[in-house]
């Protein structure tokens, strides 16, 4: 953990939010995959307030810092935080509670958010309970979708850039199934929504489906990766017997060479290992593809 005191974190952070003409920041315990387990490279809340908790949200402002913690932090929240942290006990969601917080401060600026470890049903709420509170009748209330996470620009390269884990076969006499089998069964299923792109961003459906595992997060045998499965046939209806079609797996530079040889000999030409650092990119060529 830095040794930079929480105090001069907040200020830095606040030099970054004018930098990017954000006036209020959120700062969520999600990671992109929405993990039960975050990984340390995502651990940002922690990184700023050093409360360690599952659950918990910041939102800083310019002249006001809070951490929404439910009842069972709530003792140790008090005792983490420095008094420049306001600690609210959860009361009717996190998001609804920062609405409230903004509402009681006469909020009127802009309010970041990093779309990555946001999810769309969060992002869905969180607007609602705007348009619900009029706080965004506010003259120069917006919400501004950012690609950069501020906390990460004051942390040390070491925490974001954590140790990889091996990736390793789940043999079939443990998972039942073979990765090959199941991919069909998902064609299938896509293939009956008529459906042509299917992305897959949690980690344990990912390592279900490919029959991998790995140790990148606490408590859970996963590996950090994402999954575009894409259907190539123009028809892709259920009556077609043979589906062609690709995989991409995106992963840590160091896993390509071991996914490489562990799914080329299943998938062979069908299979593509990417350096997931290059997901945004891919997710926009796939999915342009469809317009």
């Amino acid at each position: 953990m830095s040794n930079i005191s929480k105090l001069k974190k907040l200020e830095e952070l606040r030099s970054i939010m004018s930098q990017h003409g954000v006036d209020a920041y959120i700062i969520s315990s999600s990671d992109p995959h929405m993990s039960e387990y975050t990984p340390d490279k995502y651990k940002r809340r922690e990184f700023m307030t050093g409360f360690s908790g599952s659950q918990g949200i910041c939102l800083v402002t310019q002249s006001s810092a809070h951490l929404i913690v439910d009842g069972r932090y709530i003792v140790e929240a008090k005792k983490t935080a420095t008094p420049e942290y306001q600690v609210h006990l959860l009361k009717k969601g996190f998001y609804a509670d920062i609405v409230d917080i903004l509402k009681e401060e006469s909020f009127d600026g802009t309010l970041g958010i990093d779309v990555e470890v946001t999810s769309w049903m969060s992002f869905k709420a969180l607007a609602n309970y705007i348009e619900l509170s009029d706080l965004h009748l506010n003259t120069n209330f917006r919400i501004k979708l950012l690609n950069l996470n501020f906390v990460d620009v004051l942390r040390p390269q070491e925490e974001i850039e954590q140790a990889r884990s091996e990736i390793f076969v789940h043999g079939i006499e443990y998972a039942g199934e073979s990765s090959k089998s199941k991919v069909s069964k998902v064609l299938l299923e896509m293939k009956k929504l008529n459906a042509k792109i299917l992305f897959l961003s949690s980690l344990t459906q990912i390592s279900w489906l490919l029959n991998l595992r790995g140790s990148d997060v606490h408590c859970t045998p996963v590996f950090l990766s994402y999954l575009i499965v894409e259907i190539l046939d123009d028809k892709v209806g259920i009556d077609k017997k043979e589906t062609s079609f690709s995989l991409k797996v995106f992963v840590n530079v160091e896993s390509i060479k071991c996914c490489e040889e562990v799914l080329k000999n299943e998938f062979q030409d069908k299979i593509s290992i990417i350096q997931i650092e290059n997901i945004m990119d891919e997710l926009f060529h796939s999915f342009s593809k469809l317009n």
